[in-house]
Formats: C-alpha cells, structure tokens, sequence
C-alpha cells in the first residue's frame, strides 16, 4: 500500500529526516515511535505533500506521489489527522463530517449512514448538532479522526490520536480501528503511549534525529537497546 524509500528532509542544515525508508501493508497498523524532534511528523508531512522532500520517493499501491500537493493525495485516497486537532469550528459536528466529502466524491456514496456509524463508534451521537468550538479537545480529537474516516480512506495518517483521551475512549478508538483494518485500510499511526503501541500496533517503526533505529513486532522493538536509550530514556 504506502512504499518510502530513501526520503530525506533538510531544514537548513538539520536532516530532519535522513535515508528514511518504510512500509505500511494493506489492512496493517503500524506504530511510528520515537522522542520528540525524530522526524515522525515531517515523515507524515512529507507523505501528505505538506513538505516535499530533498530525496528519495514515495509510493501508494505503486504508483510515485512524491511531490503531489495535499489535495491531490489526499483524492487518491490518504486522509490525516494532526497533533493539534484541526476542526471547523464554526460548524457543528455533523456539517465537519460531511464537509470532509468534498476532497473524494466516490466517498459521498452511503455518507450519511457511515457519518451516523462514526458518530456512534466514538461516543459523539448526542454532539451531532453542536458546534465544533464546544466539544473537548478530546473530543475534538475524535471528530478529526472521524472526519478523515468519512472519505472512506485507502491509507490514514494519524498523529498522536490517543493524546489526552481517557482510557474508555482509547478503548472505543482502537475497537474502530480493528474494524478500519479488517475493511483494508492501511494505518500508521505516531504515538507516545507505549502501552498503546503495544495492543494497537502489529508492526512498529522506531526513529531517533531522522533516522530509522528499529522495526518489528511491538514486544521485539520496545525492547530494543537503541529504542530504550534514545525513547524511553534508560
């Protein structure tokens, strides 16, 4: 599904991202670890054509998007959320979901049943009619999520999802992305919980100062010396 090969991403004299190459299979979750400054955002920025890159390419389902602009990639099927929850705020939760409709049009097809469902799965019914400015920051954080579900995604980025959420609601965010998985749609998430990682992930990708240190299943790479020393801090 999504291929990176050898991408690299210089900010002046920074490599915020050296020779970085991963893979995300369709119907995988793979978990992007790493102390904060690793490159994992600019990773995501890159792949969703916020940043473009110095090297390397980027491939989906093989086809070469390096480059693309964001409303490009994201009609050929790649939705994101982002650390801090970008949200309509002067709309309510509803009209946010549906709004999300106008990057894909194939996705408009059984919308209002799959905005309902979404709802639903993240404990947002009752907020349906609220306006976005209201909602928690968790729960704005939920409706992000939703919102990039809605365009019924072939990949889906998130950054940091579970980031102030309680335990039930993280609970009720991993019982829908099981169901996103077995729909087919390849994720990869960057997150810092670890405890997360581990029941959410089947493969994770650890980085440190831009560069890939470690990759495999979660109990193999938490315990990974050089996860553990540039991560986890001992």
């Amino acid at each position: 599904m999504l291929r990176i090969e050898n991408v690299s991403k210089h900010f002046g004299g920074v490599k915020a991202l050296n020779s970085v190459s991963l893979t995300v299979k369709e119907g995988e979750l793979v978990g992007l670890i790493g102390p904060n400054g690793s490159g994992k955002t600019t990773l995501i920025n890159v792949v969703t054509g916020y940043y473009r890159p110095d090297g390397g390419a980027i491939y989906l389902s093989g086809r070469n998007i390096t480059g693309m602009r964001p409303h490009e990639i994201a009609g050929l099927g790649i939705a994101r959320t982002f650390q801090v929850p970008k949200v309509f705020r002067s709309m309510t939760v509803a009209e946010n979901l549906m709004a999300a409709l106008s990057y894909n049009k194939e996705a408009r097809e059984g919308a209002t049943e799959r905005a309902e469902w979404l709802l639903r799965e993240l404990g947002l019914v009752d907020k349906r009619d609220d306006l976005a400015s209201n909602l928690s920051g968790g729960q704005q954080r939920m409706l992000e999520i939703a919102r990039a579900l809605m365009l019924k995604p072939r990949l889906l980025l998130l950054d940091e999802p579970t980031a102030g959420l309680n335990p039930a609601v993280i609970e009720r965010l991993r019982d829908l992305l099981l169901s996103v998985k077995e729909s087919g749609t390849a994720v990869l998430m960057v997150e810092h919980n670890m405890r997360v990682v581990s029941t959410f992930c089947d493969r994770v990708v650890a980085m440190n100062e831009g560069v890939v240190v470690a990759e495999g299943r979660p109990e193999e790479v938490l315990l990974n010396e050089a996860v553990i020393e540039s991560y986890l801090g001992r």
